[in-house]
């Protein structure tokens, strides 16, 4: 019972990382836009 709870809470964790990461990559994209134009 115990490790499936620490298990989701890290899936979790990883989706946020990911989600962060998405994000960072997004703006360094429309920041290359926005050079280009």
């Amino acid at each position: 019972m115990k490790k499936e709870k620490s298990d989701k809470e890290q899936a979790a964790k990883k989706e946020v990382a990911k989600e962060k990461l998405t994000k960072k990559r997004m703006k360094k994209l429309q920041q290359k836009k926005h050079k280009m134009m």
